[in-house]
């Protein structure tokens, strides 16, 4: 139980901001987080920072449902308490000359072309950029080919195997698995057209957007920047494309 000595540590910032004269910037990473530790937490929290004026505040968190709730539900502490900023994908631009120089650092050797594959796969996710390179890495003896590519590919989605089969368990409507597995073959363009809904079994558009809002929620899906629906885990797209929609 937290008591009012504990909640002191909320305002220590602020005090040595004020003792030294300089500002003081705190950042707090995955802070949705703190929405399991109860208690009202964020309500008492609040209380205290919102008088602070030498103490500046990053709120950062990879599960944007629950930091959305946080931010921008009228219900919620923190609601508005400051200006959200998103970050996208590191640029492929900026990706490309990184990976390159981690191999070569190590004494091995990556051409573009199998840069630019990588990157295709992963879609410049920073986390599973670097875990598939990770693996091509761990493969590769002096050069890659692109067949260590494909075999550290399969390594990555069968280590996660077991964890997408009871995701797929756990999505109990037929709608959603269907546009799962849709969207994982044939990406979301055209997801709404007459052909798609006769693929995917849903009777109509509202039946497709429904779903699409649930897996977003979920964060099994997200909206990328042009308003295309694309997999949080690349991964598990690779999985329902290996799975198959009748098995």
């Amino acid at each position: 139980e937290l008591d009012e000595l504990s909640l002191e540590i909320f305002d220590l910032s602020e005090k040595l901001a004020q003792k030294s004269n300089k500002r003081v910037i705190i950042v707090f990473d995955e802070f949705q987080d703190l929405l399991l530790l109860g208690q009202d937490l964020d309500k008492k929290m609040r209380a205290k920072i919102q008088y602070h004026k030498c103490t500046s505040y990053v709120f950062m968190g990879s599960r944007r449902s629950l930091i959305n709730k946080m931010f921008f539900d009228r219900q919620s502490p923190f609601y508005f308490i400051g200006k959200k900023m998103e970050i996208n994908y590191i640029s492929r631009e900026d990706f490309r000359p990184f990976i390159k120089g981690q191999f070569q650092a190590t004494g091995k050797e990556i051409n573009e072309e199998i840069i630019e594959h990588i990157l295709q796969i992963t879609g410049g996710h920073p986390y599973f950029t670097q875990y598939l390179c990770f693996e091509v890495w761990n493969l590769t003896q002096r050069k890659v080919i692109s067949s260590l590519v494909e075999q550290a590919l399969f390594i990555c989605v069968a280590s996660q195997s077991y964890i997408y089969e009871m995701l797929l368990d756990q999505i109990r409507s037929k709608d959603r698995k269907a546009v799962l597995f849709y969207l994982a073959e044939h990406g979301s363009k055209d997801i709404f057209g007459i052909d798609s809904l006769r693929e995917m079994e849903v009777r109509n558009p509202n039946g497709v957007n429904y779903a699409l809002k649930a897996l977003m929620e979920k964060e099994i899906l997200e909206k990328g920047k042009k308003g295309e629906y694309r997999f949080v885990d690349p991964f598990f797209a690779i999985y329902l494309q290996k799975k198959g929609r009748g098995s």
